[in-house]
Order: structure tokens, then C-alpha cells, then sequence
């Protein structure tokens, strides 16, 4: 060895060789017949958990084939709203609204407003979206109005005699 060289454990172990290894694994004693009933007990409780989600999916696949079968019914026009609608039920994002020219749109509410401002217009003067009036019309006897009595549409005055100016006079 030269002189610079300090020899450790792992250099002397190197140089003699790694034949001596051995490998030793351990294991623990466990009986036959408690793996057996483990196993079977693991596997029943798999196979019910198995059956249940099959069940859930029965019932959502059950579902979807239903509204599928009534989309049947409809108008072309109509399933295909209709898929979008379900779509979106299952979350979706919906379409974006369609775009509409920013000059029709003004003219619109021009008409919308004069249309409104006619109505309050009718309905001030007292009449409805035709133009005929909304006031009910009272029946005017002609025949048995007279001319010359105002108070007569209130009734005759009459004079009564009180108890009091009879209770003076005796006196």
C-alpha cells in the first residue's frame, strides 16, 4: 500500500471481496385457514360495492336513455335545442347570445317608446288601445228630466214640523 493510502473498513471489505453476503428474509406464520376467511370475507364485501355502483349507473344510464327516447318525439329543430338544454343542465357553458346590429336595435326601442307613449296617451284621455272609450256610459233620461229644477236629481225639499216648536206653542 502506498504511503498516502489510509485504509478503512469499507476498503478492507472491498479488497476481501463481497462473497461472504448472505440474503435473510423473515416472515411471520399465519394459518391457512384465517387467510382463507379474510379473502372470502374481502371479496364479498367487493363484489356488494361492485353491484352497487353498477346499480347507480343502471339508474343514470336508465335516466339518460329516457330523456333521449323522449327527445324522439321532437322536431329536428326542437332535439337540437333540446341537447343543448340537456347539455347545459350537465354543465355546460350555454352559447353566447347572437349578435344583433348596434343601429336595429336603436330603431327598435324608437318603436317601443312611441308605441308606449301612444298607449299613455290613450289611457290619459280615458280610452284603450283602440281608441274607443274606457268610462262606462250612464243611461240620461231625457223625458223625465226637467229643465228648470237643479235640485230635483237630489229630491223634494219638504218642510217638516218639529216636536220642539209644537212643544213651545203649548206652553
Amino acid at each position: 500500500m502506498s504511503r498516502g493510502f489510509v485504509p478503512t473498513r469499507a476498503a478492507l471489505a472491498a479488497a476481501s471481496g463481497a462473497s461472504d453476503f448472505q440474503l435473510v428474509t423473515y416472515k411471520s406464520y399465519k394459518s391457512q385457514k384465517k387467510n382463507t376467511e379474510n379473502k372470502t370475507k374481502t371479496n364479498m364485501d367487493d363484489t356488494v360495492d361492485k353491484t352497487d355502483d353498477r346499480k347507480g349507473i343502471d339508474i343514470k344510464r336508465a335516466r339518460r336513455e329516457i330523456i333521449k327516447f323522449g327527445m324522439t318525439a321532437f322536431t329536428s329543430q326542437e332535439q337540437q335545442e333540446a341537447k343543448v338544454a340537456l347539455a347545459i343542465s350537465l354543465g355546460a357553458k350555454p352559447h353566447r347570445k347572437e349578435y344583433k346590429n348596434y343601429k336595429l336595435i336603436l330603431e327598435q326601442k324608437k318603436k317601443q317608446k312611441i308605441l308606449e307613449d301612444s298607449q299613455k296617451k290613450l289611457q290619459q284621455a280615458g280610452k284603450d288601445g283602440l281608441g274607443k272609450s274606457i268610462a262606462k256610459k250612464k243611461f240620461v233620461d231625457n223625458k223625465h228630466k226637467s229643465k228648470g229644477d237643479l235640485l230635483m236629481a237630489y229630491g223634494k225639499p219638504t218642510l217638516q214640523k218639529s216636536n220642539n216648536a209644537k212643544n213651545k206653542k203649548m206652553r
